[in-house]
């Protein structure tokens, strides 16, 4: 009896009732969470092609916008170097034509000259972001 006693109030008999009895909400917020992601992710590249048609913007310009969503000012190379390398549907040199053609649609914004030039995104390239996630 005296063992059973020291096996019920072990650290390791309180620690396996600790898991046992652990609150499983965190798994069912995950599962939402996914499932969530998984219907937007499915909603937006059923609508894509109608997207892309409303806002005259090719796949290469909405990376661009993407990319330059949050609003702060960032640097055209690691753009292509760092976030859309490995992309099937944008090269380098497609990626800068959509900085340009963005530029000249006054969807987004150029700071300086040369080669330290920041970008960033407008109001109107904002709505048309928002617009398509809606």
């Amino acid at each position: 009896m005296e063992h059973i006693n020291r096996v019920s109030v072990s650290p390791a008999m309180n620690y396996s009732l600790k898991l046992r009895n652990a609150n499983k909400k965190s798994g069912e917020a995950y599962d939402h969470a996914f499932n969530y992601v998984c219907s937007m992710l499915i909603k937006y590249e059923g609508k894509q092609k109608k997207n892309r048609k409303r806002r005259h913007c090719s796949i290469p310009e909405w990376y661009v916008l993407l990319y330059l969503s949050d609003g702060k000012e960032k640097k055209l190379t690691p753009c292509y170097t760092e976030v859309f390398y490995d992309c099937a549907n944008a090269s380098r040199n497609q990626i800068i034509r959509a900085f340009k053609s963005l530029h000249g649609r006054n969807l987004i914004n150029k700071y300086a000259v040369g080669r330290n030039v920041d970008y960033s995104i407008t109001h109107l390239g904002k709505s048309i972001v928002r617009q398509v996630f809606r």
